[in-house]
């Protein structure tokens, strides 16, 4: 059992789903039972979750403290207990700082669960200790028709028409799922490029990922516009 898990990726909901799935699917009968939705962990006595107070805009250390402690009290029902991040990506340095210890020795009865936007959203010492999990499993057959062309290959035989009609469509997008492309087209680039023949192949793809990385840090660094931000991208793939 892992007890320090990151679950990343798609949009709130999405993630507090996969969340509460992980909950019911890896540990014990009788909390599957008394958990059927998410509101049931708010009641729950053996979870505690850890959000901003209402005059705050961040998590402080003083309420990561407070989730620590109620750690290392024993279980009231079950024979795990939890501490539950649902905005982790709010976490100050300090307050990040703070779980270190947690996350590597955490109790043998206790799980800490930290949800975030991307697996960037916090520090590597926090996401190196943590089992990482997707909020969302893409595959191209589930995909709706306006994204079935998400591959990098398929990309660069578009012409710029259908790329800009593709960023329109894409744009709309949580910001979250559009960067999960972008990290799903720098592996298939990356790819392409161990594999290429040909040192122009090679440079071009080398320059693509170059462009491709810099939106996604663009896009999860500042609040440059999303449409416009994937349509330049399009235009210099």
């Amino acid at each position: 059992m892992f007890n320090s898990i990151m679950i990343f990726g798609s949009n709130q909901e999405e993630r507090q789903k996969k969340a509460l799935y992980v909950i019911q699917n890896e540990f014990t009968d009788q909390f599957k039972k008394r958990v059927g939705e998410w509101e049931d962990l708010e009641k729950h006595p053996d979870v505690k979750l850890i959000e901003q107070q209402k005059d705050k805009k961040s998590i402080g250390i003083s309420d990561v403290k407070e989730g620590i402690k109620y750690l290392q009290e024993k279980p009231f029902l079950e024979k795990i207990k939890f501490m539950i991040i649902p905005k982790g990506y709010l976490l100050t340095r300090d307050a990040q700082g703070a779980l270190l210890k947690t996350l590597e020795e955490s109790p043998k009865h206790a799980v800490t669960i930290i949800l975030v936007k991307t697996i960037n959203d916090l520090l590597d010492t926090v996401t190196s200790r943590c089992r990482k999990i997707s909020a969302k499993e893409y595959t191209y057959q589930d995909k709706k028709e306006v994204n079935k062309k998400l591959s990098y290959n398929e990309i660069l035989n578009m012409n710029k028409g259908e790329l800009l009609d593709f960023a329109g469509e894409i744009s709309k997008e949580e910001k979250e799922d559009i960067i999960e492309y972008l990290e799903r087209w720098l592996v298939e680039a990356r790819n392409f490029m161990l594999n290429s023949q040909g040192y122009s192949s090679t440079f071009s793809t080398a320059q693509n990922i170059k462009k491709i990385l810099r939106t996604k840090n663009d896009l999860e660094r500042t609040n440059l516009n999303t449409r416009l931000a994937l349509e330049s991208l399009m235009l210099n793939i």
